[in-house]
This record gives C-alpha cells, structure tokens and sequence, in this order.
C-alpha cells in the first residue's frame, strides 16, 4: 500500500499495538504478578517493607558455601 493507505495501515498497527501492550494485558501476557495502581503504589511499599521488617525479628544464620 501506498500513501493514505498504507499511513491508514500503519495507524491500524500502532493502535493495535498499544491495545496489547497495555499494563494489564502485559501482566497476563507475561505473567508479572501484580499490576499497581500508581495511587496506592507508596501504601502496597510500606505494606512490602513493614512486613519484611516483621520477618527479621532474628538475626541471619550466615551461610558457607561448601564449594
């Protein structure tokens, strides 16, 4: 195709790129775990490092690696 058609064309693509390329079509495509809403990102972060926090109540055990 050429001029209108193939700008026609092009658009059609991108248009379709962009539809399958949004975050949640993303996670299911690739299978990421969560998608956050940017406005609840900072709450889901502290909820991540308080719980983390929680974990460490006792000190690590060092590890040797026999190898």
């Amino acid at each position: 195709p050429e001029g209108p058609q193939r700008d026609a064309l092009f658009r059609q693509l991108v248009d379709a790129a962009y539809e399958k390329g949004r975050a949640i079509n993303m996670a299911a495509t690739l299978e990421i775990d969560a998608v956050l809403d940017p406005a609840f990102t900072r709450q889901w972060l502290v909820g991540v490092f308080e719980a983390s926090a929680k974990a460490r109540t006792e000190p690590a055990t060092p590890t040797i690696d026999a190898w």
